[in-house]
């Protein structure tokens, strides 16, 4: 049996394996200790006294003559100590010009002590009512809150637990290969 066979036509597929990849992987799980911690509240205590304005007008009495029993018997004494100097001093120049007597005339002696002698007048202001000012205070007592630290730990201090899972490629066979060869117009049976 002869072919007469003009031509062949080759269709050829071929075949594909595909990749079923799976990436590896890294699960990281740290322990870590647990800390609390407790701050109690701050006490802060403010005391705060007023200013204060003390006025005695004491120098302005004093010198309207209003004392007290205290100052009045100082200056009481005071005043009976001078005019005793002051009556003995008279006295003794008295007693000078008794025993001069012979040198002045009764009527010049008269005379001289008839004269009042030099007045002192003081004038002047009163002194004014002396003021004595007294700043405010201010007090601020600050006491930090107590602090508890509380750590529990974890059973193994502060560790790093790595969970490796590894990577996986599977392979298949995506498109099976295929060989078909066709000559046109001419019908062949190769199985037989």
């Amino acid at each position: 049996m002869a072919l007469n066979i003009a031509r062949i036509e080759v269709d050829y597929t071929p075949g594909l394996v595909g990749l079923d990849i799976r990436d590896p992987e890294v699960g990281v799980q740290p322990t870590k200790d647990s800390v609390i911690v407790n701050q109690g509240q701050d006490s802060l205590e403010i005391s705060a006294e007023a200013a204060q304005l003390e006025t005695t007008s004491y120098p302005s009495r004093a010198d309207m003559g209003l004392l007290t029993i205290i100052d009045r018997g100082d200056t009481t004494a005071s005043e009976s100590q001078q005019a005793a100097l002051q009556a003995i001093a008279k006295y003794a120049n008295e007693g000078d010009q008794l025993a001069n007597f012979q040198q002045f005339d009764i009527a010049d002696l008269a005379r001289q002590n008839s004269r009042l002698g030099d007045q002192q007048i003081e004038l002047g202001y009163k002194r004014r009512p002396e003021h004595t000012y007294i700043p405010e205070q201010l007090e601020i007592n600050h006491q930090e809150g107590p602090v508890d630290v509380t750590t529990q730990r974890a059973g193994q201090a502060n560790k790093v637990g790595v969970q490796p899972q590894l990577g996986d490629v599977q392979s298949y066979l995506r498109q099976h290969p295929d060989v078909e060869i066709t000559a046109p117009g001419v019908r062949m049976n190769l199985l037989g």
